[in-house]
């Protein structure tokens, strides 16, 4: 029997959603006529994603002001799924890193995704039917890229929160995973290779499907792990990397 996966009705909250891979999920999940809770920092970019996706609720917060996310979140009340797309990273060598670098990337690629996960969770908890989480990580917090020790070492702790996450919400059904993809086509890989010429080459080099990842790819990958086909996957981090971490 063909792999069948359906959100039809389910409440799905993403964050970063308004590019990128969060862009591509609200797209399909709105398709599958899921109740998609977009959340963005930029309010013209949300307001070009509801005109796109009519029926997408868009939520605006900015992920670094703790209170006033838990703010947002708590307005969306229960969600079935959440996942924590919303990421940042800035290129700087190990002896250039700034405090702001470490605070910027710590807050958003690990405090924000705690601060939205907290509320989310306490919910789940109250309604008592379970839940999921789902952390975009990158492969990056499994191996070292130069000039992005900063994003590596917040994706590394996003991981073991995810594990913590995962032990302590498990009593309450509740699965927390992480995918950790490489590079896809985004802004962020974009700035990325601009920035180190023949980076793409050195990629591919170590990659033995000789080839970026598609954000499809990563999509279907969360909607798997978010599915009922995936009931016992739990407190893991499922690399999306052609093998890259393996050469």
């Amino acid at each position: 029997m063909a792999l069948s996966i359906s959100f039809k009705g389910s409440k799905v909250l993403v964050t970063g959603a308004a590019g990128g891979l969060g862009r591509d999920l609200v797209e399909i999940l709105h398709r599958q006529d899921a109740i998609v809770f977009a959340l963005a920092r930029n309010a013209g970019n949300l307001a070009a994603l509801k005109k796109e996706f009519p029926n997408i609720q868009t939520v605006l917060a900015d992920l670094s002001d703790w209170e006033g996310t838990r703010k947002a979140v708590e307005d969306i009340g229960p969600v079935d799924y959440l996942i924590n797309n919303a990421g940042v990273a800035i290129l700087a060598p190990f002896m250039n890193i700034q405090p702001e670098h470490f605070d910027t990337q710590m807050g958003t690629n690990v405090k924000a995704a705690m601060c939205v996960s907290q509320v989310v969770a306490q919910h789940m908890i109250a309604r008592g039917q379970g839940g999921c989480i789902i952390n975009v990580s990158s492969m990056g917090g499994k191996v070292p890229t130069m000039a992005l020790g900063m994003y590596d070492a917040s994706k590394a702790a996003l991981d073991m929160l995810t594990k913590s996450m995962a032990v302590e919400l498990g009593p309450y059904n509740i699965r927390v995973n992480s995918v950790n993809p490489t590079l896809f086509p985004s802004g962020m890989t974009k700035n990325y290779l601009d920035k180190n010429p023949g980076g793409d080459s050195n990629f591919l080099s170590r990659i033995p499907l000789r080839r970026h990842a598609e954000s499809r790819e990563i999509v279907n990958t969360i909607l798997f792990l978010m599915s009922d086909k995936a009931p016992m996957i739990n407190a893991t981090s499922i690399l999306i990397d052609g093998g890259y971490c393996a050469n």
